[in-house]
């Protein structure tokens, strides 16, 4: 392979000015700084990296009107494939749309959309397991952290197929075997800003969702649509609020006091859902 001589930076500025002089036109350079996303969003500090304290964000989901019933996937001994598991004793339903008491809606990500100065290490990282029973992921909804091993295990007499569908990592597509309680371990490198969804190949109808986040605050909201994020770092940060069958519902932005709590309740209608 040629190699040739990188000119010094003084012969690079007389050619650049002989270009120059011969009639051509330079193109024109634009010089421009980077602002760090965590000074530009979200920031708690004013860019100071230090923060007054911390706070906590709590509230209520809810579905307005008349909530819809759906029907079960696959019902009581009606599946067409590896029937002698799959909806043997039970129905499989439909997790997509779930409502409690009160309207309250459950599956619902709420999140900080960015990672704030100051952020707390989560709790842990130990991993969680993600099963796979009766035909169905027996966590339709969850959270986990950068770095975190997902343990995919499988509680069935069958074959699941696991295929995640991230769009900042690289998806995984894997086989687990009939009733194994060790689980296969999946982890992610980098933060998803929209949660992403997961399916089995072999069993079309099951699906789950889930966030990877560099950082604790968000949760699924639970015990009909409630949901609490703990050290929160003071300041402005926005929210994200986020269901399969609506994607983003709402983004809103909240001021987190130090030690205080700000509640942050939401109502949606039927509007906003693309309901089966």
């Amino acid at each position: 392979m040629m190699r040739f001589p990188i000119p010094p930076p003084a012969a690079t500025l007389a050619l650049f000015l002989t270009l120059v002089g011969c009639g051509e036109q330079a193109p024109p350079v634009k010089i421009g700084v980077r602002v760090s996303s965590d000074l530009a969003e979200n920031s708690a500090d004013g860019g100071t990296g230090k923060v007054a304290g911390y706070g906590t964000l709590t509230g209520t989901i809810t579905f307005s009107g008349e909530a819809p019933t759906l029907a079960a996937i696959i019902a009581l001994g009606m599946a067409k494939r590896d029937s002698t598991v799959c909806a043997k004793d039970e129905a499989i339903q439909d997790d997509s749309f779930v409502i409690g008491d009160g309207g309250g809606l459950d599956n619902v990500f709420v999140y900080l959309a960015k990672k704030p100065r100051g952020t707390k290490s989560p709790e842990s990282l130990e991993p969680i397991d993600f099963d796979q029973k009766n035909c169905r992921f027996t966590n339709h909804a969850s959270i986990v952290h950068v770095g975190q091993d997902v343990m995919v295990k499988n509680s069935d007499g069958v074959s699941h197929n696991t295929h995640t569908y991230p769009k900042r990592n690289n998806g995984d597509n894997f086989a687990v075997s009939p009733n194994n309680s060790t689980g296969v371990a999946v982890s992610f490198v980098v933060a998803e800003n929209r949660p992403f969804r997961i399916g089995c190949d072999i069993h079309g109808w099951m699906q789950a969702w889930q966030l990877a986040l560099d950082h604790p605050y968000g949760r699924v909201t639970t015990d009909g649509g409630k949901f609490t994020i703990e050290s929160i770092p003071a300041g402005q940060h926005r929210v994200v609020i986020w269901h399969e069958l609506a994607e983003i519902l709402e983004t809103v932005d909240v001021t987190i006091e130090v030690d205080g709590t700000t509640s942050l309740n939401k109502a949606f209608d039927a509007s906003k859902f693309k309901l089966p």
